[in-house]
This record gives C-alpha cells, sequence and structure tokens, in this order.
C-alpha cells in the first residue's frame, strides 16, 4: 500500500482492499504488519466466516468516507425518490438478496 496509496490519492483513482482471507487475521497482534499502510484504502472488505466462526455471507465493508456506500450501492427506481428519504439501512450492503448477518460479529 505505501507504493500504490499515493499514486491513487494523486491520480484520483479508487483503491479498495479486498482482504477475504486475511481481513480476519489483522486483529492478531503477529499480522498488523500486513496492514501498514492500508489507510490510504478508500474501501476495505474481508469475509468474516472464513476465520471468526460466522455464518457464511458476513462480509463486512468499510468505506473511508460513508456517504460512499448509499451513494454506489443504493438502488431505488426514479418513483421512490422523493424530498422526504431518512436513512435507509438496506443501502449499506452490497448483497441485495441476502439476510443482514454482518451484526451477528458485534
Amino acid at each position: 500500500f505505501q507504493e500504490v496509496g499515493p499514486v491513487c490519492n494523486r491520480e484520483g483513482i479508487w483503491l479498495h482492499v479486498d482482504a477475504a482471507y486475511a481481513g480476519s487475521y489483522l486483529l492478531c497482534d503477529e499480522y498488523r504488519f500486513m496492514a501498514e499502510g492500508m489507510e490510504m484504502a478508500d474501501s476495505f472488505n474481508y469475509n468474516a466466516h472464513k476465520a471468526m466462526l460466522v455464518n457464511f455471507d458476513c462480509s463486512p465493508m468499510w468505506f473511508k468516507d460513508g456517504r460512499q456506500a448509499t451513494k454506489y450501492f443504493t438502488v431505488d427506481p426514479l418513483y421512490l425518490k422523493h424530498e422526504h428519504n431518512a436513512t435507509d439501512y438496506r443501502h449499506l450492503q452490497i448483497a441485495l438478496g441476502r439476510r443482514f448477518r454482518s451484526l451477528k460479529i458485534w
């Protein structure tokens, strides 16, 4: 990340870290070195079910700017958009056809 991050930042390129396997292990002190420079990433996800003994479809994702999640993952048709919108948490997930199981890791 130390080499790629500054280039992506300078050129306006989105930097995503897909830590499907290693992400769960970044919580352990002995693997923290793998996360050096990750603060330059715009988004990060991992599959918790691969090492944390949670349900299969539990894949948390973080955004540096949380507004990006709703900006890109909202799929409401035009006739449902109006000025009285409130926060709708279904827009904060990627897989629209899956249950919200990420809460179980709390």
